[in-house]
């Protein structure tokens, strides 16, 4: 399943929410659309940060991603 949350604001509201999912990454407490997010401390994750734009718009997407291979 896929779930997820848009904003809008400015830059400085995007630098307000980024610190707060720091936070929210760090006290796994972190939700999309209440569905809890759980990122697993006990092995590799790989996490990229793409970078795009042309005449009409620009984007930044940052991604995290794990193997589940191993859970019990």
């Amino acid at each position: 399943m896929k779930w997820a949350d848009e904003f809008v604001g400015t830059k400085g509201d995007l630098v307000q929410f980024m610190k707060s999912l720091v936070g929210q990454i760090q006290n796994n407490t972190l939700s999309i659309q209440a569905q809890g997010v759980s990122i697993p401390a006990d092995r590799d994750l790989v996490y990229k940060v793409k970078y795009s734009e042309d005449e009409e718009e620009g984007e930044v997407s940052i991604k995290i991603t794990w193997s589940k291979a191993d859970e019990e």
